[in-house]
Order: structure tokens, then C-alpha cells, then sequence
């Protein structure tokens, strides 16, 4: 069984979906697994504001490297932890779509 990292299929599903989501939306929220600085940044370049934690949360904030990341950390201070509701949400969006829907 080979095993990918969802991060990386970020600003590929981004761009697949612009036409349909990207008109109605101004927010993207994704779990601590799509935490980087380039999805938020790939989040930015269509306009969109980013909400992804950060996956390491004991880390200073001085230690973690990015604008968009740092100011996740900043701002997003133990707010995000309600991860039942994003899985909920993942979990119809994948019941309507199918499981190929990555």
C-alpha cells in the first residue's frame, strides 16, 4: 500500500474546484495536516483566507518558519480545537462526491 501526503494535493484541488467554490467562498479551512506555508499562500493567490492550524502547537512561535503559519499561531490560539465538525464535514462532502475525492 503506498501512502501520499494529502498536503500536497492542496493547490491541486484548489485549482480544480475555482469555478465552482472559489466564487461563493472566502474562507478555506483545512486540519493541521495541510499546514504549510505554501497552501496558505496557494489559498491566497485565489483570494481565499486560509484556516489551517499549526501541527505543531508546542512549537514557539518564533521557531516556526512563514508569514501565513506565524499568523495562524498568532490568532488562532485554541479556537480550533472542534475537529468532530471539520470531520463531519469532510465526511459528507466524501459521502456526496465519492471516495475519490482526495
Amino acid at each position: 500500500m503506498n501512502f501520499r501526503i494529502d498536503s500536497l494535493d492542496f493547490p491541486i484541488a484548489l485549482k480544480k474546484v475555482q469555478k465552482f467554490i472559489i466564487k461563493k467562498c472566502t474562507l478555506i479551512i483545512g486540519d493541521k495536516g495541510y499546514d504549510s506555508e505554501y497552501n496558505h499562500e496557494s489559498a491566497r493567490s485565489y483570494g481565499l483566507i486560509s484556516i489551517i492550524p499549526a501541527g505543531y502547537e508546542d512549537i514557539p512561535i518564533y521557531w516556526t518558519r512563514g508569514y501565513y503559519r506565524k499568523k495562524m499561531k498568532k490568532e488562532l490560539p485554541n479556537v480550533y480545537n472542534q475537529r468532530a465538525k471539520i470531520e463531519t464535514v469532510h465526511y459528507m462532502i466524501k459521502r456526496k462526491f465519492g471516495n475519490s475525492l482526495r
